[in-house]
This record gives structure tokens, C-alpha cells and sequence, in this order.
């Protein structure tokens, strides 16, 4: 009798194992399930600090906007653009006026 060749001689793994994996599981989901993932303590938490995450480019845009435009400043930044771009909503080309 011949050997089996093709798809079932390449098969690595069973289908039990392949089938038991969860692919739309998160990693966290299934450190929690094989009971190596590490919980916090409350105790820790309250210790921390919160990170905030800062923008110097925004918030030095926005001061920029409100010193020059005063509380306005949404329907300049806005009406900018209206101004530059055709009525079409192109920019205007070199014979048109």
C-alpha cells in the first residue's frame, strides 16, 4: 500500500489543538485563562499617578488661535479654507477668477 501524500502528510498539528485555539481571543483574555496573568492591586493603583498624555504642538496652536482670533477662533480657522478653495471646492485655477 502506498504512502499518503499531499495535504494529510503535511498536517504538524492536530485538529484538536487547532481547533481549541481562539483567534479572536485578546492576549489578555488568555493569560486570564491559563491563570498566568498578574492583577493589579487596588493598592497599587491608588499609588500611581495617572499619566496624562500632553501635545505642545496643540496646545501652543490653540493659544496661538485664541490670542489672534479671540473666542472666534473655530469659524476663522474654518472660513480660511472656504476662502482659498473655488466654488466648486477646488482650488481656483490660473484663468479662473
Amino acid at each position: 500500500m502506498p504512502k499518503a501524500k499531499g495535504k494529510t502528510r503535511r498536517q504538524k498539528f492536530g485538529s484538536r489543538i487547532r481547533h481549541a485555539r481562539d483567534r479572536a481571543a485578546a492576549v489578555r483574555q488568555k493569560l486570564a485563562e491559563m491563570e498566568l496573568a498578574i492583577r493589579a492591586l487596588e493598592v497599587d493603583l491608588e499609588g500611581r499617578p495617572q499619566e496624562l498624555v500632553q501635545k505642545p504642538y496643540l496646545v501652543d496652536y490653540v493659544r496661538c488661535m485664541v490670542e489672534n482670533h479671540g473666542e472666534d477662533w473655530k469659524v476663522s480657522g474654518s472660513g480660511r479654507q472656504e476662502e482659498t478653495l473655488g466654488p466648486v471646492g477646488k482650488a481656483p485655477g490660473p484663468f479662473e477668477f
